[in-house]
């Protein structure tokens, strides 16, 4: 199994790792990682492209129909793995004078008018100022 990689966080990608483990990395980086829009992308160890005002969300989702497009096509004959994992629907957190921040998560423009009066439901256990415990999710 060859496997295609679609990452999106933090980290240097190098070509060595993509040759050896005979796989195409392709990231999203910082310091954009974890906003929505004017993504950075860079596939193995090309040079990094800024994207301004593309949604990162339908970046990665293009990015991950290609491959698809590609294995479909027989662009190589062995059987592969992709892993997908956007951002979205998490919090923007943007790094401000290397400090983050979480602001809440950031809607596609075609998507904004969707859910205009949402709200999730403010129990007393919803962002609390002070935390009483931990709770693991597992």
């Amino acid at each position: 199994m060859e496997p295609i990689r679609l990452y999106v966080g933090e980290g240097k990608v190098g070509k060595k790792d993509a040759d050896e483990n005979k796989s195409i990395n392709l990231v999203l980086i910082d310091p954009a990682t974890y906003t929505f829009y004017n993504a950075s992308m860079a596939r193995n160890n090309d040079t990094y492209r800024f994207l301004p005002g593309q949604y990162s969300t339908d970046l990665v989702a293009k990015a991950a129909v290609g491959f698809l497009d590609d294995g479909i096509a027989g662009v190589s004959e062995r059987p592969f793995f992709l892993g997908v994992a956007p951002i979205a629907p998490h919090s923007e957190s943007p790094r401000v004078s290397g400090v983050v921040q979480f602001k809440p998560p950031v809607p596609a423009k075609r998507h904004e008018h969707l859910f205009p009066n949402a709200k999730v439901p403010r129990t007393p256990g919803f962002n609390p100022d002070k935390v009483s415990r931990v709770v693991v999710f597992c």
